[in-house]
């Protein structure tokens, strides 16, 4: 606890520097703030899972499939990326607006949340299209699912690794960054993993020679509202205003 820790400080007659104990406390404080970008870490780690699936029920272009979606998302990274360093944040600026950490990362669990909402879209109208005339919607309905997470990463996960740094005692500033990647993208992968198995029952089954026969077979779409409703837990715990405030002081 922070009282044990201080009171290991020499100024409370322990036996470390004052300023070796503040590190340590800061150091264990990436933990607890990297946790609020769980929820779009667990968005961003499904592109590479139930997305893929989602797509390979999808109609192919040309060499378009659900492979080469994924190439996609770090185009739309620069592409957003440019467009808010370059213009939405010098507005901010100009006008003396500031976005707080932890808004950053409400904005992007928002955006992720419009993403498992157009995904559970997506997979209302393709089952409706195969049930209409056996027919695939087209692989290239994805692409603003892709540009919905980049949108998400530009400012959550972004904001992600300033934090880290920012609060990340001088000498620690690589161990807080590995500690804060581990955080909001390991231990979000290893949540996948686990909800995968636990809502494994929704996936398409394995017994079909045709995808999109296989996929209309699955409950695809309960699991995304599941991730939906991760999302907009994870936007409300953002908002806080105590969480906020905890946020802005670590960083100051």
């Amino acid at each position: 606890s922070s009282d044990l820790l201080d009171s290991s400080k020499i100024s409370n007659g322990g036996h470390h520097q004052d300023t070796f104990v503040d590190g340590i406390k800061r150091l264990i404080s990436v933990v607890p703030v990297g946790l609020l970008v769980v929820p779009f870490s667990m968005a961003y780690a499904s592109t590479f899972s139930v997305t893929v699936i989602q797509g390979s029920a999808m109609k192919s272009v040309g060499l378009i499939d659900e492979s080469v979606m994924g190439a996609f998302n770090p185009i739309c990274v620069v592409i957003i990326g440019s467009l808010v360093g370059n213009f939405l944040y010098p507005f901010f600026a100009k006008h003396d607006i500031k976005i707080t950490t932890t808004s950053k990362f409400a904005i992007g669990t928002l955006f992720s949340g419009l993403y498992f909402g157009y995904s559970w879209i997506m997979d209302y109208v393709m089952k409706a299209a195969y049930k209409n005339d056996g027919s695939q919607i087209s692989i290239l309905y994805q692409i603003p699912a892709y540009m919905l997470i980049a949108a998400g990463e530009i400012f959550a996960l972004t904001a992600s690794y300033e934090v880290a740094f920012a609060i990340a005692p001088k000498e620690q500033k690589s161990l807080c960054s590995g500690i804060n990647l581990f955080v909001t993208k390991g231990l979000a992968s290893f949540i996948c993993v686990g909800l995968n198995q636990i809502f494994s029952s929704w996936f398409p089954p394995n017994n079909s020679d045709s995808n999109i026969k296989n996929y209309v077979n699955g409950q695809m779409g309960l699991y995304f509202m599941v991730l939906l409703v991760i999302q907009l837990i994870g936007i409300g715990i953002n908002l806080i205003p105590f969480v906020r405030n905890w946020v802005e002081r670590l960083c100051k």
